[in-house]
């Protein structure tokens, strides 16, 4: 039975269909979702949340294009989840399709660069976008990130086609300048990829090359641009009105390194960056990518892969090196979810040195050397459950070095792969096994069935921020006539002057409620229980 099975997989390689690239394509973003219904965790007030509320005002109407939050100018992501929220309701799914559809875009984007390579090639890559951690956790989370992904991928598929096949329609050099205007609009932080683009240019232009495409481009970008500063010049009478915006907002934090003593900036650009990546599990990928590097000699790549690898490399540097403030020195914070637009792009690279290491593993021994290595790394600094992932994958690779010639040629590759592909989905699968954040669906359960069917004309009080916001969402911010309201101490004075009853919406997680009311009594209160759901209970407040 393996025997034929094996078979048929070579066979089916053998054919290297572009429709069967698409299948395995479609099945992997299958994956995807099914993941997404057992293991969706819900929000984290990491600024999704505040991305949410603009997008949920747009679908209601009452959306500014001229915010005085940095938030509320990243129009590409609510401009997106408005739409969603409009045709199919303010909801989980609404919330999610952003971030997911444009890292699934991203990864059809690497299918794409894929084409041309062997097939083997391809389900390496795959694998390696598909059951990359970070970017499976936030293509549930709403936030611009992904986007800056697709827009940073697409640029570079457009620039490749015109580059590499020879394709010189007009369409791709004005495609290249339309999606970098679309980074702009996703997230400032695309300016952290400029060197990359002027790198480009000046290669191009030293070997007089592309210069019809980088004028078009240009001139593209010139004219939408333009466009953009003269809507905020008409709208608010500043021209430069998104940068009054972020600079009005602007406060010490541990990511102002201008602000902040010049240790930590040193601290920031040797060291912080790489401790969260490897601490995240992105060295997982990123060491493919990394090592690529290392033996880009001996991987004997054409042009266009070395172009990969050359980019990788700039990106590397870009994300650890530059500056995103035009008046300082501030390297972009090191939270790993600013740079998934690096991901896509080791995978790539890595996937040159992985097909390789397949074939000849004691040629490219550097490879598992690295994960043990790394493993050690986190060890030593005591850095969590991540040192098993990359011991376990350094273990494989190791122990292939010395099993990949006991195995006949045809099945090397399913054995090969199929083990790969079992360590990569460990870390998805114990999502799954823990199930979901159970209070988030604790939370909602409690607001949906309470409001507004049995509680109306109130104000609700939670001591927790995020609770607030989140009810507001459950509530798909229609709350006329029942708000939420954040308050630190429940006292008789948040019960003068209401006109309707009061309550108090408690995360029994987070505060006990025999303490929470022991502290209601002692403020002459009385607490009065509701309705209930898994951790969550609303009281009501009354006078004693």
């Amino acid at each position: 039975m393996t025997s034929k099975f094996s078979t048929l997989v070579h066979q089916i390689a053998k054919r290297d269909s572009s429709r069967l690239r698409l299948i395995i394509f479609l099945a992997a973003c299958c994956l995807w979702f099914i993941h997404h219904q057992f293991s969706f965790l819900g929000f984290y007030n990491n600024d999704d949340i505040n991305y949410v509320e603009y997008a949920a005002s747009l679908s209601q109407n009452k959306f500014s294009f001229t915010s005085d939050s940095q938030y509320g100018l990243r129009w590409a992501c609510i401009l997106i989840t408005g739409i969603f929220y409009k045709f199919f309701g303010i909801n989980d799914f609404s919330t999610t399709a952003y971030s997911f559809i444009s890292l699934m875009v991203t990864g059809w984007i690497v299918v794409l660069l894929s084409k041309r390579r062997s097939f083997k090639y391809f389900i390496l890559a795959l694998m390696l976008f598909f059951l990359n951690y970070t970017l499976l956790f936030y293509s549930y989370r709403l936030l611009p990130d992904p986007g800056i992904c697709l827009c940073v991928m697409a640029a570079y598929y457009f620039y490749d086609r015109y580059k590499f096949d020879k394709d010189y329609s007009l369409w791709l050099p004005v495609l290249f300048g339309a999606i970098n205007f679309v980074a702009v609009i996703t997230k400032e932080s695309i300016v952290l990829i400029l060197p990359l683009f002027l790198w480009w240019i000046v290669q191009d232009l030293r070997n007089v090359r592309q210069r019809r495409f980088w004028l078009t481009a240009i001139v593209t970008m010139f004219v939408l641009a333009f466009s953009y500063l003269l809507y905020f010049k008409i709208a608010t009478g500043s021209w430069f009105y998104r940068l009054d915006v972020l600079m009005q907002n602007n406060y010490v934090n541990i990511c102002r390194y201008d602000l902040l003593p010049a240790k930590e900036t040193i601290k920031r650009v040797t060291y912080l960056l790489w401790n969260a990546f490897w601490q995240s599990g992105d060295g997982i990928c990123l060491i493919f990518g990394i090592t690529a590097l290392v033996y880009r000699k001996k991987l004997q790549l054409q042009e266009r892969e070395m172009h990969i690898l050359s980019t990788f490399f700039v990106l590397l540097l870009c994300a650890n090196f530059m500056t995103v403030s035009y008046n300082g020195y501030v390297p972009l914070c090191y939270d790993p979810r600013h740079f998934l637009f690096l991901l896509p792009f080791s995978i790539l690279a890595g996937s040159f040195l992985l097909e390789k290491f397949y074939q000849q593993p004691f040629k490219f021994i550097g490879l598992p050397v690295f994960f043990i290595l790394s493993a050690l790394l986190l060890v030593i600094i005591k850095a969590g459950d991540m040192k098993y992932f990359y011991g376990l994958i350094g273990v494989f690779l190791l122990g292939w070095c010395f099993v990949a010639k006991m195995i006949v040629d045809k099945k090397a590759f399913l054995v090969f792969t199929i083990c790969f592909f079992c360590l990569l989905s460990i870390r998805p699968l114990i999502d799954i096994y823990r199930h979901n954040n159970v209070m988030y669906f604790d939370h909602r359960a409690l607001i949906k069935k309470t409001f507004p069917a049995r509680i109306t004309n109130a104000i609700v009080y939670t001591d927790d921020q995020i609770d607030r916001d989140l009810s507001k969402y459950f509530m798909q911010y229609d709350t006329l006539q029942v708000r939420f309201l954040y308050t630190k101490t429940l006292s008789k004075q948040l019960l003068y002057n209401v006109d309707g009853p009061v309550y108090f919406l408690l995360n029994e997680k987070r505060i006990p409620a025999g303490d929470f009311e022991k502290n209601i009594n002692s403020n002459d209160l009385k607490a009065v229980t509701f309705t209930k759901s898994g951790y969550f209970s609303l009281y009501r407040i009354e006078k004693k």
